[in-house]
């Protein structure tokens, strides 16, 4: 007979392992749509070591955050449930999975409707619905959004945004200010108000989306964490809580991997090697989420940077691949740790 004819199952073998090995070519060249595309005609990646494994994941990963940033979610919902397939056992992967598959439009007319009346500006959405990012339009009529955007980076910090400016002595008359205030409790005769958290986190979100690319980037949210002293007076951490609203509305992980000593003054106030050694992770395990992730810190008002950037350095010495930090609003100038 000659040659012997291969079965069909040795053919559609060697066209799967042509495909993987095409693929990774292109992964590790970071083409990853095109990686994708080869990758999604293999069922199984069972046989491929864990080096191999790690890469199909990672075009997987990236394409699919390239998807959520445009926001076609049943495109990034595919590619992540694929990676989630490969790594099984990822924190942050499974995290991502759950929140695509329960994701919804923050953009509603109750939002905003909600949002205007926290800010005082009427209760009725109007003809807010129609903005892509009806938020930040209002913010922008108000005079809240005052385009700060990107002001600062580092060696620590890849980059610093932040929505507005924060005025210690501008009382009613500076919007932003007054209500950051009084969303942690410094007003005189008033308790904190965490029903701000969700009308920030939605300001957050519009603010994200349309002025940054952070989706495209970001693995987790980790907020900055608060003196315990703090906490006992409010009730609540002002960055986690925005933090757990602003993870739903955009899809993607969050986790409160800080805890804080009692804070004897401010950070700022501080030597930078006293500082660092009063913050500490919460979790045993944290380098499983650290380790070669794009973190987004979280804060509410940025005045020289120091807690970030001492967060930032712990991430940083933990692996994390980029550390990008972004807060309502800032004020003073910012330092660089070292």
């Amino acid at each position: 007979m000659g040659k012997r004819i291969q079965s069909l199952k040795d053919i559609k073998a060697a066209l799967r392992e042509s495909a993987v090995t095409k693929g990774l070519v292109l992964s590790h060249a970071g083409h990853h749509p095109e990686a994708v595309s080869l990758f999604d005609n293999v069922k199984d990646f069972a046989a491929l070591d864990t080096e191999s494994k790690s890469s199909v994941k990672n075009s997987y990963c990236t394409y699919g955050k390239t998807a959520q940033y445009q926001e076609n979610l049943s495109e990034a919902k595919r590619c992540f449930s694929r990676a989630r397939e490969i790594c099984p056992d990822d924190v942050l992967l499974t995290e991502r999975t759950r929140l695509l598959a329960s994701h919804r439009n923050y953009r509603t007319s109750e939002n905003i409707a909600q949002f205007r009346r926290y800010f005082g500006l009427g209760f009725t959405s109007g003809r807010y619905d129609k903005y892509e990012y009806p938020f930040l339009e209002i913010a922008k009529e108000k005079g809240i959004f005052e385009q700060v955007g990107a002001f600062a980076r580092s060696e620590m910090i890849d980059a610093l945004e932040a929505v507005g400016t924060y005025k210690i002595q501008a009382q009613g008359r500076h919007l932003l200010s007054y209500k950051i205030r009084e969303y942690k409790g410094k007003h005189p005769y008033s308790s904190a108000n965490p029903a701000l958290a969700s009308p920030f986190a939605c300001l957050f979100a519009d603010f994200i989306n349309s002025r940054t690319e952070l989706v495209r980037f970001v693995d987790v949210i980790v907020p900055s964490p608060a003196n315990p002293e703090n906490y006992v007076s409010r009730g609540f951490i002002p960055s986690l809580l925005i933090g757990q609203r602003l993870s739903e509305y955009l899809a993607v992980p969050y986790n409160e991997l800080f805890s804080v000593s009692p804070i004897p003054c401010r950070f700022r106030d501080m030597s930078y090697s006293e500082a660092k050694a009063l913050i500490h992770y919460r979790q045993k395990r944290y380098d499983r989420i650290v380790s070669g992730s794009q973190i987004l810190l979280l804060d509410d008002v940025i005045t020289t940077g120091t807690t970030l950037t001492l967060l930032a350095d712990l991430l940083k010495s933990a692996g994390a691949s980029a550390v990008y930090g972004v807060a309502l609003a800032k004020t003073g100038a910012v330092i660089e740790g070292s």
